[in-house]
This record gives structure tokens, sequence and C-alpha cells, in this order.
């Protein structure tokens, strides 16, 4: 049932603890839906809660520009001094929007991030966390379904976005490993795209699709769920609650470290973004990034800086 946005009432009739309200303004927002976002953005607004309670605010309805404002600034003295990125530091307040706009049942307190806290870099900064085969481990083991851990690994092993993962048929692509020496990626990729996204697998990848083949045989994850909605939500929610989120990030950065991974494999270099430049040619470095945006599913070199750092 949505809520009054009653202007009477304490957190505008949402609850009596600001970060309570604001998590039952989310769920106003997106019902039952949407785990993942929901948590995402509650994470982010009991942080932007708990910095009004440190100043004195507990009421949303005391909450004014003034005030966003000032947040904003101190999230801009953490990005000057390298304690929080830029796309962090805008995705706390575009969280904020929303919030906000929810429980208000208007749009008149909205900001705009880039303005506030600067804009975002599209060159990756921070090594994704999986890249490390110990923390990635320790994350597999740490979900508990033969699903999710599948989910995972066709990220992490593939560099498979999410909708690709839920789609993918491993006997598919066994059957195509025999006939090819390798397999494409082509069920659920971004846009519909028809590029090409060819993987010639190691013995490793290989143990991966006959694990996969095993567990599935000719269908998709998604088919044992029937709604690629439900089946998201799902996994989202085991990622989260196993505490998996913790250890490697999120999903997507799977799909860096995939990247990054490949890189070193391709060049016989680390990454940029591991060592904090570019250590090979400018020759093989673009020859690297080409095959690794075509295995990503990407049409220009220049998106993969935001897996693998820069070209400098």
């Amino acid at each position: 049932m949505k809520k009054l946005n009653n202007h009477e009432s304490r957190n505008f009739g949402y609850g009596k603890q600001l970060a309570f309200a604001g998590k039952q303004a989310l769920l106003d927002r997106y019902g039952e839906g949407k785990f993942a976002t929901q948590a995402s953005h509650y994470a982010r607004f009991k942080q932007f809660a708990d910095w009004c309670k440190n100043n004195g605010i507990r009421d949303a309805r005391k909450i004014d520009s003034d005030i966003i404002t000032a947040f904003a600034n101190s999230l801009s003295e953490r990005v000057n001094n390298n304690s929080l990125s830029v796309s962090y530091a805008q995705n706390q307040l575009s969280t904020v929007n929303v919030v906000l706009s929810t429980m208000r049942g208007d749009k008149s307190l909205v900001v705009s991030p880039s303005s506030l806290v600067g804009e975002r870099s599209h060159i990756r900064q921070s090594v994704p966390l999986s890249l490390s085969r110990e923390r990635y481990e320790l994350a597999h083991q740490k979900l508990l379904t033969v699903d999710s851990k599948l989910t995972l690994a066709f990220a992490r092993e593939f560099g498979m976005r999410l909708r690709e993962a839920a789609l993918f048929r491993p006997m598919d692509a066994v059957t195509e490993c025999f006939k090819k020496g390798g397999f494409n990626i082509h069920r659920g990729v971004k846009g519909g795209r028809q590029a090409k996204r060819f993987i010639a697998p190691n013995s490793h990848q290989l143990q991966l699709l006959s694990h996969a083949q095993q567990v599935l045989g000719h269908r998709a994850l998604v088919d044992r769920v029937g709604n690629y909605a439900e089946w998201k939500n799902q996994f989202y929610r085991e990622y989260e609650n196993s505490g998996v989120h913790g250890v490697i990030g999120k999903y997507h950065d799977n799909r860096a470290a995939f990247a990054c991974e490949m890189y070193q494999k391709i060049t016989g270099s680390p990454a940029p973004v591991v060592v904090g430049k570019r250590v090979v040619s400018q020759e093989r470095d673009r020859d690297a990034r080409l095959k690794i945006s075509r295995m990503l599913g990407h049409g220009r070199i220049d998106v993969v800086s935001q897996y693998i750092g820069s070209m400098k």
C-alpha cells in the first residue's frame, strides 16, 4: 500500500527513525521487486541518515537544500583526500534524491550529483577484488546454491554480464567448442548486439563448462526459475545475504577481474590498474584492449579502460 507522504507526521509517515523511514520509502517505491537496488540504496541512505543524526537532524521534514549541500560538501572533502571515489559520492547523492523524493511526494529537493561532487572518471582506479583467486574462491564458497555459484563463475571466468549468465546454455557451448575450438556468447547480450564474442577456453574454463553442463543439461540457469526478474532477485538476495558482496564487491566487478586476467595472459604483464600505469608498448596494449573489448561485448576499446585502467 502506498504511503500518503504525510507532511504532518515525522519522516512523512514512514517511521520514527530516519534510516528505517528511508527503508520503508524504498519498499514503497519499488515494492517486493528489485532487491539489489533497494539494498544498495538503503546502504547508502543509512550513511546519510547517520550523518544527519550526527548533525542533530532526525526528521526528514527538517531536511532542506542547505543540509543536502552540507552533506555533499562532506562527500567532496572525502573525494579530494582520496578516501571516496567520485562515482560513489554521486551514487550517494542519487540515493538521497530517490529516497527524499519518495518520502516527500515531490522533487523539490532533487540535486545534481555531478555539479556538487564532480564528474565521474571512466577509467578504473581500483583493482577488482576478485582478481585475487583466494578472495574469489572464498566468495564462491560463501554462496549456498549451485546455481548462484555457476552465475558467479560465468562472470569471473568468461566475463559475462548477469543477463548473459542467466541465459547461457553450457551444452550448446560445449558442442560449439568441439566444432570450432571455442564458443560465442550471444544470448542476453546488451542491446541485442550481434558482434561475435568468441571465447577459446583453456582447460580450467573447459572444466567449468563440463560441470555446468552436468548441472543444467540443455537448459539455462533462468529456465530453472522461468522468469528472469524473479531469477535475478533470487540471485542478488543470495549474493548480498551470504556476504559475497563484502568479499569481492559488485557482481559486475567480476567482469573487470576477467578483463585484467585476460590482459595479463595476452601481454604477459599486469593490467595498468594493478601496477598504476601501462608497462607494455602502446601497440601491445592496444592489441590487448581490442581483444578484450570483443570478449566483453563492447564495440570500442576506450571502454576497456573502465575494466583494466588507463592507456597512459
